[in-house]
């Protein structure tokens, strides 16, 4: 279970899909004490007194504001040389023809041995796949993206790429398919780290029902691609 006060870091890669964060950004502020304390008459002091403290922290290269595909401007809050120390970590995806920004891998890999869960949504394992920290593990990303790099021979190899439902867990790191499915991994996740009634609470709240990961909608743009070993 989560420790209080939570250290919470997000990944703002460079053109990042924007709601592969404001998404699990949005279901994990809604179990936070001070956003339950200001519902006032619809949270009672129960579901307060098991609200934790959660600090967010946006990390990106530099201080200047980060363009994701569609939104404002995001601004960092801290840089990969000044991040804190964390609890746990969000990697939204970004496009996958985009390589690793300097600076990117040696962070990825110094925070894998800091954090008890790392939250890399869409095409997010695909930064954790190219630092090297899915090797011989399983993981998921977007199914499009997977399918577009399997048939131009770019594919990273090495991991066990899981082809069927919404997400995956291999230890310490929980990796989704594309972009809404980061949600209904962030949902899973947060059950396993925060009070069950709380967060089910806050999912009242946001009128949401998270799918279940073996949810199987999207799995046929997979059929037939072969990935490389």
């Amino acid at each position: 279970m989560a420790t209080n006060p939570v250290s919470f870091g997000v990944m703002l890669l460079d053109g990042y899909q924007v709601l592969d964060a404001i998404g699990p950004i949005d279901l994990i502020h809604n179990i936070t004490k001070s956003f339950v304390s200001a519902l006032g008459a619809l949270s009672s002091p129960d579901i307060v007194a098991k609200a934790p403290d959660i600090t967010f922290h946006f990390i990106s290269h530099d201080m200047e504001p980060v363009q994701p595909t569609g939104g404002p401007l995001q601004l960092p809050t801290c840089t990969y040389e000044t991040c804190p120390r964390l609890d746990y970590l969000l990697i939204p995806g970004q496009d996958p023809s985009i390589p690793l920004a300097p600076g990117v891998a040696e962070f990825l890999i110094a925070k894998h041995n800091e954090v008890e869960s790392i939250l890399a949504v869409c095409t997010g394992s695909l930064a954790l796949a190219r630092a090297g920290l899915l090797e011989g593990k399983t993981a998921m990303t977007n199914k499009i993206a997977l399918a577009v790099l399997a048939r131009m021979g770019v594919a990273p190899t090495g991991v066990n790429w899981e082809m069927k439902g919404r997400w995956s867990v291999d230890g310490k790191i929980w990796s989704s398919a594309g972009i809404t499915a980061g949600m209904d991994m962030t949902a899973e996740w947060m059950t396993t780290r925060f009070d069950k009634a709380l967060v089910k609470w806050s999912w009242d709240i946001a009128e949401f029902e998270p799918r279940p990961k073996d949810y199987s909608k999207f799995d046929s743009i997979l059929e037939g691609v072969v990935l490389p070993k």
